[in-house]
């Protein structure tokens, strides 16, 4: 409901007018560690699994990405000393493998142009965030990012993980 309120407001904005399916409302974003088994049969040596900060995760207002040394392996308890995958793995340890996944929504051009009838319809001008006041909504604004190939939108309320590209 809330992308909804102001998609077509949103679509105007960027001068976007086919092809909406290949936008997404993005409603999550998880980033996961799996461990693959060790082919050793023997208990690795001791050692401390360091992980990067979540605020790593983010590279920007509207980006996710991994950083580059996301998790890591070291023999040493404060992690001053990292060891590579393929010493980790002659240690003992298991493969650390990472994983970025996305959930969203998105609709065909059909539902953007029946919305925005219904929403002219209705006395609110489509191309606006007229209907998104009205509802209460959180207002999108559109990223000032530099440098991005995809319009991105985020809004500036609490809801601020949720993007658009």
């Amino acid at each position: 409901e809330l992308w909804l309120s102001q998609a077509n407001h949103i679509f105007s904005s960027l001068q976007i007018r086919s092809n909406h399916n290949q936008y997404v409302i993005v409603r999550q974003v998880t980033f996961t560690l799996a461990f693959s088994p060790t082919t050793r049969s023997s208990c690795p040596s001791q050692g401390w699994l360091f992980l990067c900060p979540d605020t790593q995760l983010r590279s920007g207002p509207c980006s996710f990405q991994w950083p580059d040394c996301a998790a890591y392996w070291s023999h040493d308890p404060f992690g001053a000393v990292r060891l590579s995958p393929q010493e980790a793995e002659e240690a003992g340890f298991p493969l650390i493998t990472l994983k970025l996944s996305v959930w969203g929504d998105s609709w065909d051009s059909i539902a953007y142009a029946e919305l925005w009838q219904f929403h002219q319809a209705k006395g609110f001008a489509p191309d606006s965030q007229e209907i998104a006041r009205h509802l209460g909504h959180p207002l999108y604004q559109l990223c000032d990012e530099v440098a991005i190939e995809t319009p991105f939108v985020h809004s500036k309320s609490s809801l601020s993980n949720l993007n658009v590209h």
